[in-house]
């Protein structure tokens, strides 16, 4: 044997080669079961992650929802509270019934505005499109009427997915849902109930009326 056949007999680098009989790589059975499972375990994780988003979003829409609700509530209670003497602008608080569903419309002057000199606000709901309930909120100088829409007065969607809006007025040891006088009530208790993911989730203030105090 000469020295070209046994460098023939085994690999450069002294390993022997396989004899001859036995095979290498994959049969095609084993490749398909290989890609089989591979894609059970993808369809499993892009399950998840799917279901992770969905969850994800709604909750971020949740949260995005009740932040604007409640800061749309803590303005409105601030305007309260910084009320114009209402000896000459009066407060309105009505009671409505819209479709069965329990609301109310406030009316009155605040000084917590972009306006000089204050400006008069109101409150209302209104049924839009396809029966979505929306918290209405308009402003314009005061005194002003702001059920209606001339060229001064804006008009902002406050809140949307609106189930009931409540206004009361404390009168000595109970609340009435109604008031219209020349003098703000002792306090305004407001309920705001918005329906998310489902589920009617209630915000509640009680505020009381500043105006004509001294501090």
């Amino acid at each position: 044997m000469n020295m070209v056949q046994l460098w023939r007999g085994s690999d450069a680098f002294g390993v022997s080669a396989a004899p001859s009989g036995r095979r290498s790589g994959f049969t095609l059975i084993e490749v398909l079961i290989a890609v089989f499972l591979l894609a059970m375990i993808l369809a499993a994780v892009y399950s998840a992650f799917f279901v992770i988003h969905d969850a994800a979003s709604t909750t971020s829409g949740m949260v995005v929802s009740l932040q604007e609700s409640r800061a749309t509530m803590d303005l409105m209670r601030r305007e309260i509270e910084a009320a114009i003497d209402p000896r000459n602008h009066p407060v309105e608080i009505r009671d409505r019934d819209l479709y069965g569903k329990q609301t109310s419309s406030l009316v009155f002057d605040t000084h917590a505005s972009a306006l000089a000199g204050g400006s008069r606000v109101s409150y209302s709901i209104e049924q839009r499109g396809e029966g979505a309930l929306l918290l209405i909120k308009r402003v314009g100088p005061p005194g002003d009427d702001t059920s209606t829409l001339p060229s001064d007065i804006a008009e902002v969607e406050a809140v949307e997915d609106v189930v009931s809006f409540l206004v009361e007025a404390r009168a000595g040891m109970r609340y009435i849902r109604t008031w219209q006088d020349e003098k703000w009530p002792e306090d305004i208790r407001v309920t705001l109930t918005i329906r998310l993911h489902g589920a009617e989730v209630p915000l509640v203030f009680t505020a009381k009326p500043y105006a004509g105090e001294k501090f």
